[in-house]
């Protein structure tokens, strides 16, 4: 959508309705306001719309206000919207004010640009003053510097609180400077991933998410209901790996010097009372000077000690096979292996190369 002059999606001028779940996209203005264009209109009717669970993206302005621009005494307050890849020509990449007030509340600003790089997610001017809380702003264009990278503050004030502004809200104490960990950058997947350090992060005397904890930040809550967070080692190799965990706690503990491997075994840990199943993995996990005491049994595969000096032992040469299945030398030590690299107690079969 192109717009001569401005508001090249929508105008609000003197009216205060409800927008909820728009996406307002790739619209274009000569002027200021791309996305919406919120003012006071002659009469003095207030402009105090309240926006909710939007997405403004790719929306261009010539001048101020890449998505939204805010004239004479507008009032809006967003909440849970997602501002993301909108420009504008002077300031304000996503929104620019001018002697307005707004609130911001769970929001996500990514990927803004102003090619003045004044403002690039937010410009206030002319006593403008913004609230943002519990919200995510994201790297954007320029530098990180708080009146002329992301923000424009010209005689205006800012009240910034529980956000994650990633290094640009230094004088915030309630403020965190982290990776959001969006789930999919790429394909425009803003939810946050389980380890997510705005989980749990928003102001706690705010609303709940819908999921009973404390509120997060940006636009998108995580579910922990539907995606329980779980705090465990996950790392299979580890002795102590916890297939339900999805957030590492440090906590892996793992096997050294001395591996078991038997038939009945699985894929982590390799001590005696946790088993590797296979030689290979053991062989894997496995440093100079390790060895590797391997139970009776037949083992179908074919191994390689891939130039560490180990010790490779079997219980008995009568009863413990490595079975190469006909596919390729069974044993390969072809890698400078020095005399300290062993293989004893084994039967060696169905071995073949062509």
């Amino acid at each position: 959508n192109s717009s001569g002059f401005e508001a090249g999606a929508i105008k609000i001028n003197g009216a205060s309705p409800n927008l909820r779940n728009l996406i307002i996209r790739d619209n274009n203005v000569e002027d200021s306001g791309a996305g919406i264009y919120i003012t006071r209109d002659g009469d003095g009717n207030l402009a105090e719309p309240l926006i909710e669970n939007c997405i403004f993206k790719n929306n261009y302005a010539g001048d101020k206000g890449g998505a939204v621009y805010l004239s004479v005494n507008a009032s809006p307050t967003f909440k849970n919207c997602l501002f993301d890849s909108n420009t504008a020509n002077d300031r304000g990449g996503a929104i620019s004010s001018g002697t307005s007030e707004s609130f911001i509340e769970n929001c996500t600003f990514f990927n803004n640009h102003s090619n003045s790089e004044i403002g690039n997610v937010i410009d206030l001017r002319n006593s403008s003053s913004a609230t943002i809380k519990n919200s995510i702003v994201f790297p954007n264009y320029g530098n990180a510097d708080y009146n002329n990278g992301w923000l424009s503050s010209q005689t205006s004030s800012l009240n910034i609180m529980y956000s994650n502004c990633d290094g640009v809200c230094l004088s915030c104490s309630t403020c965190i400077n982290y990776l959001p960990q969006f789930t999919d950058i790429q394909n425009s997947d803003f939810t946050l991933q389980p380890s997510s350090p705005c989980i749990d992060a928003g102001d706690p005397e705010s609303e709940f998410d819908p999921d009973g904890t404390i509120a997060d930040m940006g636009a998108f809550p995580y579910d922990q209901i539907a995606n329980p967070i779980v705090w465990g080692c996950t790392d299979e190799l580890a002795c102590n790996y916890n297939p339900d965990a999805n957030i590492s706690d440090g906590s892996c503990e793992y096997n050294s010097g001395l591996w078991y491997v038997s038939t009945d075994g699985g894929n982590s840990c390799g001590s005696e009372s946790e088993p590797l199943s296979s030689i290979q993995l053991a062989i894997d996990a496995s440093a100079d000077g390790d060895s590797i005491l391997v139970s009776a049994g037949t083992y179908y595969e074919n191994i390689n000690f891939n130039g560490k000096n180990i010790s490779v032992i079997g219980e008995d040469r009568e009863i413990t096979i490595i079975d190469g299945s006909m596919i390729d030398s069974v044993v390969r030590i072809e890698s400078n292996e020095s005399d300290l690299a062993t293989i004893q107690n084994f039967t060696i079969t169905n071995g073949q190369t062509s």
